[in-house]
């Protein structure tokens, strides 16, 4: 998926991460990551599967994600590097707001029924 999507493995994995939190996806150890029954039951045209369907999004939020995990990476742990990469990831969450906007309105539009694993 990294090499397909032309981002880190990292970020490939930090996305698949926030699908599971998301409850898009769920992980059984040894087997594999796979697409939660309940949303791969949704008709074709729910909001968030189309936002995460479409290619250029997908590939805005993997670059996003590896941009925000570069800069957690550049700074140290003390309270000043914290301060500077929080004002660093304020700043490009602000810069990137359109693409977290369309992302949040599909998550909200969307209701994805699921059952506790």
């Amino acid at each position: 998926m990294a090499e397909q999507y032309g981002v880190g493995v990292m970020t490939i994995q930090r996305a698949l991460r926030e699908l599971q939190q998301m409850k898009v996806t769920y992980s059984i150890a040894g087997r594999g990551t796979f697409i939660h029954p309940d949303f791969a039951d949704m008709s074709a045209d729910a909001p968030l599967r189309d936002a995460l369907a479409d290619a250029a999004t997908l590939h805005q939020l993997g670059e996003y994600l590896r941009q925000q995990q570069a800069i957690l990476a550049s700074h140290g742990t003390t309270a000043r590097d914290k301060t500077a990469a929080g004002r660093q990831l304020y700043d490009h969450a602000h810069a990137h707001r359109d693409l977290l906007d369309r992302i949040a309105q599909a998550v909200s539009a969307t209701r994805v029924p699921y059952r506790e694993l």
